[in-house]
């Protein structure tokens, strides 16, 4: 997949992973309230703040070190309305001996959107931006392929009780990042239903749908899910929930057997930070319009929605239907 594939895959799902962090529930008085509040859990209320996702691989001999980092701000969550974003997302280092160096960065705001790769800002104006909202807030919630929510609802689905094994420590913490009073617990990680955790997750028509889209891509996310259930040595998992119930942090650490070739340690973190503290996002401004980067890419990710394949799935199946033909 070429960098300008990957910065505009990286932009769409980075805004659907800020729409998933951010919620959108009142977690009060309908009959969706429990399904709702499954798989947005603890996030009633929070209308801002900043969340980062990170993962780093360090495997055997030169070339096999490895770090992404998803890190996005958002406002105005739970309006019955796409909140604004600003998010980055960033890669270095190298794996299978192929360099990896990687940034694009995504700007939301009413009617408009910023992207940047290799460098250039372009600009979505509101006839390309709006029609892309629109398709979105339809599916929010709805479980469907286009739905943005469809994999974090499966995984929220999935029972934690049958991957997590024997809690190892559980504490009070003094604070939690912004002075916020928390729990950390820590507990194995059962590597023997991890992978089937994750065949759940391609099992749900909304997720699966999503997740096949993708092509090679789940192709691989398979294999690692294969390389963590066979060749796991050993795993731990601590997570920081403050006292209004908010994940805070989640933080997995992991030892894996690479087949005879060394050792492989995996770690992830997640944090929930500034939590209805952030009141203004930059400016959605670019050097060049959108269409310079379509012109760029050869295709326009954006033609199946357009055609009416709706949400996430849309924006998948543009990205990936000639991309990978």
């Amino acid at each position: 997949m070429n960098r300008r594939v990957l910065t505009l895959l990286l932009a769409g799902l980075g805004l659907a992973g800020l729409l998933v962090g951010c919620g959108g529930t009142s977690g009060e008085g309908n009959a969706d309230t429990a399904r709702e509040a499954a798989w947005i859990p603890g996030l009633e209320g929070v209308k801002s703040g900043e969340i980062e996702a990170a993962i780093s691989m360090h495997g055997p001999g030169a070339g096999g070190q490895l770090y992404m980092r998803v890190l996005g701000m958002f406002l105005g969550a739970g309006e019955g309305k796409l909140p604004r974003v600003d998010t980055a997302a960033e890669a270095t280092g190298g794996w299978k001996g192929k360099k990896v160096d990687f940034y694009t960065a995504l700007i939301t705001g009413p009617h408009r959107a910023a992207i940047t790769s290799e460098g250039k800002v372009y600009e979505m104006t509101p006839g390309t931006f709006d029609p892309i909202g629109s398709s979105f807030e339809r599916a929010l919630g709805d479980g469907t392929p286009a739905d943005p929510y469809a994999c974090l609802e499966a995984a929220a689905g999935i029972d934690i009780g049958r991957i997590a094994g024997r809690t190892i420590e559980r504490a009070p913490s003094a604070t939690v990042g912004d002075e916020i009073k928390g729990v950390r617990v820590t507990t194995e990680l059962k590597p023997s239903t991890l992978g089937a955790a994750f065949r759940e997750l391609g099992e749900d028509p909304g997720c699966g749908a999503q997740l096949r889209m993708a092509g090679s891509l789940w192709g691989e996310l398979g294999k690692i899910a294969e390389a963590f259930e066979t060749g796991m040595k050993e795993a731990e998992v601590k997570t920081l929930v403050d006292k209004s119930g908010l994940l805070r942090e989640l933080w997995v650490k992991a030892l894996l057997d690479s087949k005879g070739k060394g050792k492989t340690e995996a770690e992830f973190v997640y944090r929930v930070s500034k939590v209805n503290e952030i009141e203004e996002l930059p400016p959605c401004t670019g050097e060049k319009p959108i269409e310079a980067f379509f012109r760029e890419l050869g295709f326009n990710p954006l033609q199946a929605i357009e055609a009416g394949e709706p949400g996430l799935v849309g924006l998948l199946k543009g990205i990936y239907a000639r991309s990978l033909a």
